[in-house]
């Protein structure tokens, strides 16, 4: 009996699963993040919004939301899923809460896409 060796199962296995992952069905870009508002509570910097996903397929998004300084250097960044683990369905939306730092040199903020996965 002939056995294969590992390294040409795992890169097997590894360009199968590339081959599902590296598409998404809904890139970062076809989700809109409305409604965004940020406010100081205690210690931290509380951002609350609604991510909305404008695509024709369920998929869930990453999120990274920063605060930055006067000169626009970057103060403190989160990255996150607002969903978890879930597809957001198209069309539909989640309202999400996210927790930054609080520095008072945070004068701006934003919150965009940059990621974006179908959950099995």
């Amino acid at each position: 009996m002939k056995t294969l060796p590992l390294c040409v199962l795992v890169l097997g296995y590894a360009a199968a699963w590339g081959a599902t992952a590296a598409e998404p069905k809904c890139p970062p870009e076809s989700f809109e993040v409305k409604n965004t508002k940020f406010r100081r509570e205690y210690d931290n910097i509380v951002m609350t919004a609604t991510i909305v996903n404008k695509s024709t397929a369920e998929c869930g998004v990453q999120l990274k939301a920063s605060t930055y300084d006067k000169a626009s250097a970057v103060v403190d960044t989160s990255n996150f899923w607002p969903a978890s683990v879930r597809n957001i369905p198209p069309g539909g939306s989640e309202n999400f809460k996210s927790y930054l730092r609080y520095d008072k040199a945070a004068a701006n903020y934003d919150v965009v896409p940059i990621d974006s996965k179908a959950w099995r």
